[in-house]
């Protein structure tokens, strides 16, 4: 019973987690014009929409198509799921935090932008991503059948990669040689060993 309350309450606390994006991103347009180029091509939008969209979709497959239906998950799958939403939240989040003013929502250089070398950035070049996409298995793996982490998955996996080719343009164009540098030190890794 413990397990699925804390899952419950991890399940409507990360949306409010990534609602918290938006004031970070309000705060940052009130601070002023910091950038030079916003490149974001709809790549935001297009996050959003895959990532909703998918787990939207798996609810409404669990609920309509699998047998059994919407069960609530055992103690096991609640803590294992609870576990991924709160470490794929906790990823994405301490990649936020250590690029500080750096940090946009939509894709932008900015006048004093450089490369960040620290933090989980020093292993993966897209840790807020991958810190995403933890957290969407985490959803998969509360519904309880093999599909719904696949039904998932797999648009905002798409969603996020069009999001890296705009994003990885956009660094190369504004800061050149030290982020193609970065590129070739440091992995994309979205799903080890895959990406």
């Amino acid at each position: 019973m413990a397990a699925r309350l804390i899952l419950l309450f991890v399940m409507l606390a990360w949306p409010l987690s990534e609602l918290g994006l938006l004031l970070v991103r309000r705060s940052s347009r009130r601070a002023g014009p910091r950038s030079w180029g916003r490149e974001d091509r709809g790549s935001m939008l297009v996050v959003w929409l895959t990532a909703i969209g998918g787990s939207a979709g798996a609810l409404l497959a669990q609920a309509l198509l699998i047998p059994g239906g919407l069960v609530l998950p055992g103690p096991g799958r609640a803590g294992l799921a609870a576990a991924l939403v709160v470490g794929g939240a906790l990823l994405r989040w301490w990649a936020i935090l250590t690029l500080g003013r750096l940090f946009t929502v939509d894709v932008a250089v900015q006048r004093a932008h450089r490369v960040v070398r620290s933090g989980p950035y020093q292993l993966v070049r897209h840790p807020a991503y991958s810190g995403l996409l933890c957290s969407l298995l985490g959803i998969g793996v509360a519904l309880g059948s093999w599909q719904a982490p696949l039904l998932i998955l797999s648009p905002a996996l798409g969603g996020l990669l069009y999001r890296i080719v705009v994003e990885e343009r956009a660094l190369l164009r504004g800061l050149g040689d030290d982020y193609a540098a970065y590129r070739r030190t440091v992995r994309r890794i979205l799903v080890p060993f895959l990406l």
